[in-house]
């Protein structure tokens, strides 16, 4: 679905703006992959300001972190959300929220989503009561739009 509708933006990139491309992607629910290293070291974007995660994010889109060919873009999975914390300003609230978009992006069964939802909120809770940090906001423990931004 995500080829055929990147193919329907190409085709009229000329009629609409990028904000009605970015309220597309919310309306219809399209994850977004995010590789922030990767477009760093291929020159889609020349540094991590200009790099549209925070905006797609703010906008609602439901976006994720990923760290495309760790050996080749010398990355990590880690790396990729220490870029959220230290270049856009994410903090563990926001931190945990686009860990648990990768879920909500996720072709798991509902059922196995819910399951591990709760495995991952369990263990977040665990690793912020031994980094001495508060326990999560209500906005912190929702993935995708509802959730959208308090949490950078």
């Amino acid at each position: 679905m995500a080829e055929v509708y990147f193919a329907d933006l190409r085709a009229r990139r000329r009629q609409d703006s990028l904000a009605a491309k970015v309220r597309r992607l919310v309306d219809l629910g399209i994850p977004l992959e995010v590789c922030p290293t990767s477009n760093l070291c291929t020159r889609v974007v020349s540094s991590y300001t200009e790099h549209p995660f925070p905006a797609l994010d703010a906008a609602g889109v439901l976006v994720t972190i990923n760290s495309d060919d760790p050996p080749l873009f010398g990355t990590t999975l880690t790396d990729e959300f220490l870029v959220l914390a230290r270049h856009w300003g994410y903090d563990a609230d926001g931190v945990q929220r686009i860990a648990l978009n990768g879920l909500e992006a996720s072709f798991l069964p509902e059922d196995d989503k819910a399951r591990l939802r709760d495995e991952f909120l369990a263990e977040f809770a665990t690793l912020r009561a031994e980094l001495g940090l508060p326990p999560a906001s209500e906005m912190a423990q929702r993935a995708g739009a509802a959730a959208v931004n308090n949490s950078r």
